[in-house]
């Protein structure tokens, strides 16, 4: 994750790092907030005035996993054993796991695909 450097938003805000970590220290006493490593980044970059760039959203399905969920819907979708099938890839993707996934799509190969 890149970070942007600015310069110190506030006139007389600290100008090192060591002046950095003591106001951002003093900040979280005063908002009384839990001195935890998330917390601290957050007020020393506010202090150093330095801008991360926003996180992307984890909830977001990458376009492989959009089409591998599209094939497992497309499986529940049929009778049978590829029903099954199907609702086994669903799990493992909604798991993330995706090892599993590509088991079982080894063993439909072999039991449907080959002969």
């Amino acid at each position: 994750m890149a970070t942007t450097p600015a310069k110190p938003p506030v006139p007389g805000a600290p100008d090192n790092a060591a002046e950095f970590a003591r106001e951002a220290f003093r900040r979280l006493a005063t908002r009384r907030i839990a001195p935890t490593p998330q917390n601290y980044l957050i007020i020393y970059n506010e202090v150093a005035g330095i801008v991360e760039p926003p996180a992307s959203a984890p909830d977001q399905a990458s376009p492989a996993e959009e089409m591998l969920a599209s094939f497992a819907a497309k499986l529940i979708a049929t009778p049978g054993e590829l029903h099954d099938f199907g609702r086994r890839f669903a799990r493992a993707l909604k798991a993330g796991d995706f090892e599993t996934y590509g088991r079982n799509l080894s063993v439909l190969v072999e039991k449907h695909f080959r002969k």
